[in-house]
This record gives C-alpha cells, sequence and structure tokens, in this order.
C-alpha cells in the first residue's frame, strides 16, 4: 500500500506512507528533493533516515509488514549544519530512540503521518531547514538576480545538484504528466522539450530505470509523489 497527500506547507512537495504486504524490492526513480522517512519493520525497531538528491535509480529492499513514512522537500528547500553526504543518492540512518530524532544538532520528536507539517515549522524555527526564494524563481525561468555562473555554485552548494541536472529530472516528470494526459510518447517528448521519442526513452531509462511504455504499464509509480516544477 503506497498513498501520498499534497502539503499545507510551501516547503514540502508531498507527505507520504506505506506499508509493505509481502518480502520484495522496488525501484525508486531519481529525484532533486531532500527528504526524510521514518518506519518500523521486521529488521529495525525503528528507523529515521535523511534522502539525498539522485541522478540514478535506487533500489530499495521492503519486508512484510514495514511501515514507512516520510517527506519529500521542494528543489528549493535544503539543510542546515547538516554534514554533506558521501555521495549523491546516500540514505543516512539519523540518530533516534523511537521517540524522537536528531538531525542537525537538534533533537525533533517523530512526526506520524498526520502531523509532518509541525516537523517542518519546527525545522525551520530551529534554523535547519530553509527555502531559497532565487533558486525558485530560477527553477520558475524567472530572473533570479544572479548570473548563471553564481547560480550554478548556488545549486551545488545547496541543493547537491547543478541546474541543469535539476532541470532534467523535472522535465523527466513533465513527460510523465503528458503521458498520463493521455499524449502519445512522440507528442510527450516534444511538448516536454525533448528532442525525439528516443531522447525521451533514454531519459526515462536513466531516471527511473524503464521505458516510458513500461513505467505506465505497472501499478508503482516512481514520479505520481513529485510535482512537476520546483
Amino acid at each position: 500500500m503506497y498513498e501520498y497527500r499534497e502539503s499545507t506547507s510551501p516547503l514540502v512537495s508531498v507527505v507520504w506512507r506505506s506499508q509493505a504486504e509481502e518480502d520484495g524490492s522496488y525501484v525508486d526513480a531519481a529525484n532533486e528533493y531532500w527528504g526524510l522517512a521514518f518506519g518500523t519493520g521486521r529488521e529495525a525497531p525503528f528507523e529515521a533516515v535523511l534522502i539525498g538528491p539522485s541522478l540514478t535509480t535506487r533500489e530499495l529492499e521492503v519486508r512484510a509488514s514495514d511501515d514507512n513514512w516520510g517527506v519529500e522537500f521542494r528543489a528549493h528547500v535544503f539543510l542546515h549544519r547538516v554534514p554533506k553526504l558521501d555521495v549523491l543518492g546516500e540514505m543516512r540512518q539519523l540518530p533516534t530512540d523511537g521517540r524522537f530524532f536528531e538531525l542537525g544538532g537538534v533533537r525533533f520528536p517523530v512526526p506520524s503521518y498526520d502531523t509532518m507539517e509541525d516537523l517542518v515549522a519546527a525545522m525551520v524555527g530551529q534554523g535547519v531547514l530553509t527555502a531559497s526564494p532565487e533558486l525558485a524563481r530560477a527553477l520558475a525561468g524567472e530572473d533570479a538576480g544572479y548570473s548563471e555562473r553564481q547560480l550554478q555554485r548556488r545549486f551545488s552548494a545547496e541543493v547537491g545538484l547543478g541546474r541543469k541536472q535539476v532541470e532534467q529530472l523535472q522535465r523527466a516528470r513533465r513527460a510523465y504528466a503528458l503521458l498520463q494526459a493521455g499524449r502519445s510518447i512522440a507528442e510527450a517528448a516534444v511538448e516536454a522539450g525533448y528532442a525525439d521519442q528516443a531522447h525521451l526513452t533514454r531519459a526515462f531509462r536513466l531516471i527511473a530505470g524503464r521505458t516510458p511504455a513500461r513505467i505506465l504499464a505497472d501499478t508503482t509509480d516512481e514520479f505520481a509523489s513529485r510535482p512537476t516544477g520546483g
């Protein structure tokens, strides 16, 4: 079971939760978002995990009865006082006792699926989480007030990916949204800004590990929990 909801917080992309009915694995598509995940399961009494951006897919193992929930922040939202991840796509275990977890030197109460916004507000209040209006404007195609070189530096330092890399991931989700709306693969490729259908297919293989047709045919939706914009 997997579900997600939109958030009342402008810093949040979505809040999600899942429960595994059987042992298995699934492929998580590449994304430009930072996120947090919490869960209980057979392998560990409780976990809190920091999830970094990734340019490639991640294969995640699940066990029957695993119960997980979490949040994905928007692309222009990032963390302060948190050591840089060693590699893109890293999923870092955070200190936790099941009631509290530690991030950026601050202890926070573990949220439920329904109280995730309270955690986000607390993280902002403690200076651990912040948003960049300049990066948000740049992702929207507006003038951010920086040179291209300055923007590249800020994206790399704050998001962890370059601006072009972020835009490539968002373009793939725009194409996917068009496919869901009934466009053909060729039409979605053109409308999303790809050179041709083959270009779109290569991008989907890299970002989600499968072709557009295979993704649309599957019940596991790699892109549904992520919006098409920043």
